[in-house]
Formats: C-alpha cells, structure tokens, sequence
C-alpha cells in the first residue's frame, strides 16, 4: 500500500472573511493539510516554528515590509519551509522583491490556482516557475 503525503500548509491572513475562503479552498484539495491558521506576523513565525508545515500561504498587502520581513523570519526561523505570498498586487519592483525569497501569486488567480501554486512550491515540488506564471511572468 502507498503512502500518499499530504502537503501541510500553515494559512496567514489577517483578513477574517479572505481567511475563510482561502480555508475553504485549501480544504478541498484532497493532497493538502491545512495545519494551522494565523492573523498576524508574530503568530505566523510561531506556528511556521511549531507546525514545520512544508508551505506558509501568507496574505501580503502592496509593498508590505512587515510581510516581506515576517517571510525573511519564517525561513531563517525554518529553512526547509517554503513560502507562498498571495498579493493583490502586481507593481513589479514587489513581485522581483517577493519573489527572491517565495513564490507569488495575485489574489485574482487563488479561487482557481490556489491548489497548484501551493503545490509548485512545496519542497516536494520545488518549482518557483509556475507561481510565477501564475502572476503572468
């Protein structure tokens, strides 16, 4: 019998209701489990310590430092967790600037992309390219 491996995904969004929906999203995959939810930076760099999930999927708001910081602290924190950063933004000087240390995807494209950008960075799937794509790269 296979094991199958479930991607473990740590949620960050300090927006209540986009939370939700991301859950729900997140919660349909069948390969991905959602480990544990955070609203804020210091939370997320405390769960990314204690969960090790193998993704963070963090909400990021336009030229957000507190964001791009936080993920500077998830993966000095923990070197083998990958991180996902969900903007709705496209300004380029961002996206290079996000994207030097996570994937990146536009929040426009999470309803229907969510699923396999999280997949194209997992450790398992090391691939910054198709997040990439996503954002239209």
């Amino acid at each position: 019998m296979a094991i199958q491996l479930r991607t473990k995904v740590l949620l960050v969004d300090d927006n209540t209701d986009s939370r939700a929906v991301l859950r729900s999203l997140l919660e349909k995959e069948p390969d991905m489990e959602l480990i544990g939810e955070a609203e804020d930076g210091a939370a997320s760099v405390r769960l990314a310590g204690v969960l090790k999930p193998d993704v963070v999927a963090m909400v990021l708001g336009m030229f957000d430092r507190e964001g791009m910081e936080i993920t500077r602290q998830i993966i000095a924190a923990s070197p083998d967790v990958k991180v996902l950063a969900i903007s709705p933004y496209c300004d380029s000087r961002f996206v290079v600037r996000t994207m030097l240390q996570c994937g990146y995807m536009l929040t426009d494209c999470a309803f229907e992309e969510l699923g396999r950008a999280v997949r194209a960075v997992a450790p398992s799937h090391a691939s910054v390219g198709h997040a990439a794509r996503l954002f239209g790269g």
